[in-house]
């Protein structure tokens, strides 16, 4: 197999980016485990940077030595989303329908998340996974949207003003 393109061929193999298909998997797992830790981080109330290197370290050592590292990839993400839809539930069971959008997301992506921890091993739920992160993020996505309404009501009534 010929690592050149060729326009008479017209194909082009893919095991030609396997490097770039690599770094942007390992990319992928870096930034989000890196956001979900920063979000359980907040969630805790915490204020400690060592404790946030602590949480940081222990899940990018565990990626890296893990033989399996798309499954412990998935395990640590539903681990660090439980401890964000507990946050969120508490927060729903103390305050009633404050952040109820946020709560429902985070269950969604909770769930995917062991669906695809499972996917792993049987490809079958798959495709559930994904349609459970795709409802997850719509209602990430519609929750800035009500959160941007007032945002541009304000900036409106400032313009009107002068």
């Amino acid at each position: 197999v010929s690592s050149s393109l060729s326009f008479k061929e017209g194909i082009i193999s893919l095991g030609d980016f396997k490097g770039l298909v690599l770094f942007g998997l390992y990319a992928h797992i870096f930034f989000f485990l890196l956001g979900l830790a920063t979000l359980a981080y907040v969630t805790l109330g915490i204020k400690s940077q060592r404790t946030y290197t602590l949480i940081i370290s222990i899940i990018f050592i565990t990626i890296i030595f893990s033989a399996q590292k798309i499954i412990a990839f998935y395990f640590i993400a539903s681990l660090l989303l439980f401890y964000v839809v507990i946050y969120y539930f508490l927060e729903y069971w103390y305050y009633g329908r404050r952040n109820q959008l946020a709560m429902l997301s985070f269950i969604f992506l909770f769930v995917g998340s062991i669906d695809f921890t499972f996917s792993a091993v049987n490809h079958i739920p798959y495709v559930i996974g994904h349609i459970l992160y795709f409802i997850g993020y719509l209602f990430i996505l519609i929750n800035f949207i009500i959160m941007l309404g007032p945002l541009r009501w304000k900036e409106k009534n400032v313009k009107e003003k002068k």
